[in-house]
């Protein structure tokens, strides 16, 4: 019998099973078969991943075609059986506003009238005239508290203190502000006929066309005088300190810090100290607030902030490319400071860069972000991320929280009664007014809008302590010829009725 014969039954070109015949004439393991197995294994592995899919997809289809039915049902229920009829719109503002009350008290929806006015706070953009109003008259009609810099009114001849008697040959006596204002805004190019009866003189009709008028964030302690509209920054000429208040955080702030501050760098002395008051600051945008940080920060984390989708989780740094020469800084905040001003003044005491004065921050420490909904014309404005300052805490304040919000500094720490804060509010307010030129229509203007010196002046003792401070880290006592430059006042009769405002979150 010849040698081979015990694999005479193996074909020579079939494969054995798990074995092949070799050049040896013994049996190998068949690579080929054990190819196609792993294919085999694979494409079972993706039609079952592809399976699975497949089988949620039904599930999540299934579970919001039960939610949506349930609406929809609800819906039916109200339309036919309320005892008044009830429009669509407001059963889905309605849907829309119970999903999201359970979730946070900074997650809203934003109808027409109200994603108008986000976009004005967050932009600083809008078309009018440009006049900011005061209370109105016994007589029932309105006052102009001022007209805003660079604008048509301004240009126009619009005075502070002019009651406002017709527009567009319309009494506008009883008018409430809503309506007010609607009447005086509208498409940049379009006229209005405004009808206005100065402090001193009879009614005069202006003509004003409208344009678009960018609000300014950055403000200074008053209006410089002999400047229409300009403000005045250099709170203390002697030591050379600034003064600088952001309102809020805007995506043209960054660049209107820079064109306060820059012309007192490149003048003369050199700037030696900065006052950044942040106090009312509601917040605004983050990406504004990490800009302005830079301008003081060299380099490191400034905040970082963690959602679940990824593109809500970034690390915010420092870098030279904006960065203010150095400075005594003092940062001015209270309890309406919150958001975005808190990630400015949680960094900056973080890296030791400024001195910390008021009283403890709001202790906002979540980022929204604003969704357009169908059709453009409201939104939903979603908490979508939590941020961190560089020190790595989170400054949200809880019911049952002890810690919370940016803490002043040691020696920085002064509380303000409600009182206090109205008189700050109120001198803010008169320090906006741009008066006529002459000064018997300035004193007309004051006593039509009640700014009589018949109560006390007021300081700002916070305002105070930031200057008493970083005169002390300056090693530069005041002289007593200059203290009347640098004693932070405005002559103002402190209401007593109404209560402070409450933070401004959303």
């Amino acid at each position: 019998m010849r040698a081979d014969s015990k694999c005479r039954r193996w074909p020579t070109s079939a494969p054995c099973g798990s074995v092949e015949r070799g050049k040896s004439g013994a049996c190998e393991p068949d690579r080929r078969s054990a190819l196609w197995r792993v294919i085999w294994f694979i494409l079972i592995l993706v039609l079952g991943y592809y399976a699975l899919q497949r089988h949620f997809r039904r599930q999540a289809g299934a579970s919001a075609y039960h939610f949506f039915n349930t609406l929809i049902a609800v819906r039916a229920l109200i339309r036919k059986n309320y005892v008044e009829p009830v429009s669509d719109r407001k059963l889905l503002a309605s849907a829309i506003h119970g999903m999201l009350g359970p979730l946070d008290p900074y997650s809203a929806y934003l109808p027409p009238r109200q994603w108008n006015h986000f976009n004005h706070l967050t932009h600083g953009r809008h078309s009018g005239i440009g006049v900011r109003l005061a209370r109105r008259r016994p007589d029932g009609f309105p006052l102009i508290l001022t007209a805003l810099a660079h604008s048509p009114a301004l240009r126009a001849g619009v005075l502070a203190g002019d009651e406002i008697q017709a527009i567009d040959g319309r009494s506008v006596r009883g008018w409430s502000r809503r309506l007010l204002r609607r009447s005086l805004r509208g498409p940049p190019g379009t006229a209005v006929a405004l009808t206005v009866r100065p402090p001193i003189g009879s009614a005069v009709t202006l003509n004003i066309r409208r344009s678009v008028l960018e609000t300014r964030s950055v403000k200074g302690f008053r209006r410089a005088p002999g400047a229409a509209g300009r403000w005045d920054y250099l709170i203390d000429p002697v030591h050379r300190i600034a003064y600088v208040r952001i309102s809020r955080f805007m995506a043209r702030t960054p660049g209107e810090l820079d064109q306060a501050l820059q012309p007192l760098w490149r003048g003369g002395a050199p700037l030696k100290g900065l006052i950044l008051d942040l106090r009312f600051n509601p917040g605004g945008l983050l990406g504004s607030a990490v800009a302005v940080a830079r301008r003081f920060i060299r380099s490191g984390v400034i905040v970082t902030t963690r959602g679940r989708a990824a593109a809500t989780r970034m690390v915010e740094r420092a870098n030279a490319r904006h960065l203010y020469p150095p400075v005594a800084l003092a940062v001015l905040v209270n309890p309406y400071t919150a958001s975005a001003a808190e990630i400015v003044a949680g960094a900056l005491q973080d890296y030791h860069r400024a001195i910390i004065v008021g009283t403890r921050t709001f202790g906002k420490g979540c980022v929204q972000e604003v969704f357009p909904l169908p059709g453009g014309r409201s939104a939903l404005k979603l908490t979508t991320a939590w941020y961190y300052l560089p020190d790595g805490r989170n400054i949200t304040r809880y019911a049952e929280s002890r810690t919370w919000g940016i803490q002043p500094s040691p020696g920085g720490a002064l509380q303000l009664s409600a009182a206090q804060n109205r008189g700050i509010l109120e001198a803010r307010r008169r320090s906006a007014v741009i008066y006529p030129a002459t000064s018997a229509l300035r004193a007309a203007a004051r006593r039509r809008l009640g700014f009589t010196n018949a109560g006390p002046a007021f300081i700002d003792p916070q305002l105070g302590l930031a200057l008493k401070l970083l005169r002390s880290q300056l090693k530069k006592p005041p002289s007593t010829a200059a203290a009347h430059l640098t004693r932070p006042f405005v002559s103002v009769s402190v209401p007593q009725s109404p209560a402070a405002p409450a933070p401004t979150t959303r």
